[in-house]
């Protein structure tokens, strides 16, 4: 086998070990007790972890999706190991089989991933942040206005970037949400923005009161760079329908608006990271991260999202499944 593997007694004794684990440990391991084995490559910290994981999978009387445990040994290496219950043809647990993977690539891979992270997410910001408080000492308001709008700018790719990164890293943990008044709450914040301009943001709602299973703060993020272009785009005086509807048993959330529209040699990959624009007067012109936020959203929450242009102007899909209404209990 091309992994290293051990087999152990219903006592815990090694009964077979191929020449992989040897390499490791060393030759003539017949016989050894699976607690010295362990002892030579779990490092103590991770030992717990191990210990629980082959009292909980370990003893398994049947084959089946056994998991896995993942530790450290005393030398820095990282490992990943899943057990297995070997059972006689009259259904009897005889022991079990031991798999070992070697993962120290992976997990270095990783720490650098995370290294990376948290230069993004701390040490870039903080630079900017205090661009932003020397602000006020600059005379020329044009100019700092222009210094601000790029370091908040900066800010955002960063935050955008990492949370992309991290986006499954964590369980969905969503809750009932209107999405109607999301839409409103949203518009609303944007409305300074769109007033400057003369900016009018409609938000129509033919969902009857849809409610969709969601994270908050990251759909609400979602939405708010999608209609935060819209914005941006759009002529001086012009209207931003926000709709919500139903199609295709999903909840739509539609943006559009009277802008230039997207370049169409940009549209097939709209939302993929770092996007650029094709033309020099194309629509967009960041490095695409927000859009790729968006994406990483709507899958993250079961649904999806598209852009289309319209005759005049461009408009957003965001597709979501609607929340499951309870079940109300039988009277008792």
């Amino acid at each position: 086998m091309p992994d290293p593997m051990f087999v152990t007694d219903t006592a815990g004794t090694v009964t077979m070990a191929n020449h992989r684990i040897e390499e490791y440990l060393g030759p003539d391991l017949k016989g050894t007790p699976l607690t010295i084995l362990l002892d030579r490559i779990v490092a103590p910290a991770h030992r717990r972890s191990v210990d629980e994981y082959l009292k909980t999978h370990g003893n398994a009387s049947q084959p089946g999706d056994q998991g896995f445990v993942r530790f450290v040994s005393p030398g820095g290496s990282h490992f990943v190991m899943r057990s297995a219950p070997v059972v006689s043809d009259d259904g009897k647990l005889v022991g079990q089989i031991h798999y070992l993977a070697d993962i120290s690539a992976l997990a270095q891979a990783e720490s650098d991933r995370e290294e990376a992270l948290q230069l993004l997410s701390h040490d870039m910001r903080s630079p900017q942040s205090a661009i932003i408080a020397l602000l006020p000492t600059i005379k020329d308001s044009n100019v700092s206005n222009r210094i601000e709008g790029h370091a908040r700018r900066t800010i955002a790719l960063a935050q955008d970037f990492v949370d992309v990164a991290r986006m499954g890293e964590s369980p969905f943990e969503g809750s009932d949400v209107l999405l109607a008044d999301l839409a409103r709450d949203i518009a609303d914040n944007l409305w300074p923005l769109a007033h400057e301009r003369g900016v009018c943001i409609d938000v129509v709602d033919d969902s009857d009161n849809a409610f969709v299973l969601a994270e908050p703060d990251s759909l609400g993020r979602a939405i708010t760079n999608i209609l935060d272009n819209a914005v941006k785009f759009s002529p001086d005086g012009a209207t931003i329908c926000v709709h919500i509807g139903r199609r295709n048993d999903m909840i739509e959330l539609a943006i559009s608006d009277e802008g230039p529209g997207i370049d169409a040699g940009l549209l097939p990959r709209l939302f993929t990271r770092f996007a650029a624009r094709s033309t020099p007067d194309a629509r967009i012109k960041s490095s695409g991260l927000g859009l790729t936020y968006v994406r990483a959203v709507a899958e993250r929450h079961g649904g999806k999202v598209w852009a289309e242009n319209l005759t005049k102007g461009a408009c957003f899909h965001l597709q979501l499944p609607e929340a499951i209404e309870p079940i109300p209990a039988p009277d008792a």
